[in-house]
């Protein structure tokens, strides 16, 4: 409650999403950050593009890191994920390289709705000198003129938030 109060001091906004530390998260933690005021929390459950069913159990698209297969399917398995594990062979095509595997469930998001949520930590695409396929990545969103893009915080807020997300071509950038 404390970072939170700050941030919204320093910044003069509510402050109302939250992600996990590390993205590890259980029913204690998601009851934390509810009693704390937010709204929603993101985790670091990948290839995930629907609605959650519990807005503290948002996942995300896309880690803009080419992770290998094993990793793909070790982390979605050991974290009960099946629909991650599941997408990632039928929506993902099972690639490694993020940035594709980001515009599979973009494409993905485009046709049938959803939500498409790139995470990333910006010492990964410095020491990967991934700058400019970033740049690739957001000039083929620009590129998608159907595509709403919110920020994590604005799309939880929004007063239809399921309404939006199950409209084709709904993107949510990161706070």
């Amino acid at each position: 409650m404390d970072c939170k109060s700050w941030l919204e001091d320093v910044t003069g906004k509510p402050v109302v999403s939250f992600c996990y530390p590390k993205g590890k998260f259980n029913r204690a933690t998601a009851q934390l950050a509810k009693e704390a005021g937010f709204l929603a929390a993101r985790t670091c459950l990948f290839n995930l593009h629907d609605f959650p069913e519990d807005p503290f159990r948002w996942g995300v698209s896309t880690h803009a890191y080419s992770h290998s297969r094993l990793v793909q399917m070790r982390h979605a398995l050991l974290e009960g994920n099946f629909s991650g594990a599941w997408n990632y062979w039928n929506t993902y095509k099972g690639t490694t390289l993020w940035q594709k595997h980001f515009l599979h469930g973009l494409d993905h998001v485009i046709k049938h709705g959803g939500i498409a949520h790139l995470g990333m930590h910006s010492w990964e695409i410095d020491e990967l000198g991934h700058w400019e396929v970033l740049e690739s990545v957001f000039k083929y969103i620009a590129d998608r003129r159907s595509l709403i893009s919110v920020t994590n915080g604005g799309f939880f807020e929004a007063a239809s938030v399921r309404s939006i997300a199950h409209q084709p071509g709904v993107l949510t950038a990161a706070d």
